[in-house]
């Protein structure tokens, strides 16, 4: 294969691979990892809050070994920490699913013949 052939298949996967990426079947699978990223944003942003602070103090006080972290300077120094936890559960426990059934409808898209509901199936499987 030419130099030219090579670069010319190059550009045809490249230009392929951006198309199927931008149609929006690519990035349904990804909603429950932005959902859960936005609970967590959610939850660490209004922790000090009376509509949520009956469940975020005790989870905020396990997590800060005893002291009271909803004062305002230590919740302010900890949010960021907190962030970081919540950041690795969500893409530890939620993205590596997510993970698979894209793989999945990536392979159905190009021909694979993966039946749809069988990712699914193995994804969620213990």
């Amino acid at each position: 294969m030419s130099p030219l052939e090579q670069l010319a298949l190059g550009a045809l996967c490249l230009a392929r691979g951006v198309r199927e990426a931008c149609r929006p079947a690519a990035w349904a699978v990804w909603w429950p990892v932005l959902l859960a990223l936005l609970a967590v944003a959610a939850a660490i942003a209004w922790a000090a809050h009376p509509a949520v602070s009956w469940a975020m103090a005790p989870l905020l006080r396990r997590a800060s070994g005893g002291v009271d972290p909803l004062h305002f300077p230590l919740l302010l120094q900890r949010l960021s920490a907190w962030a970081v936890r919540g950041d690795r559960w969500v893409w530890a426990l939620v993205a590596p699913p997510c993970a698979g059934l894209a793989t999945a409808v990536f392979a159905r898209r190009f021909g694979a013949g993966v039946p749809p509901r069988d990712p699914v199936r193995r994804s969620l499987a213990l």
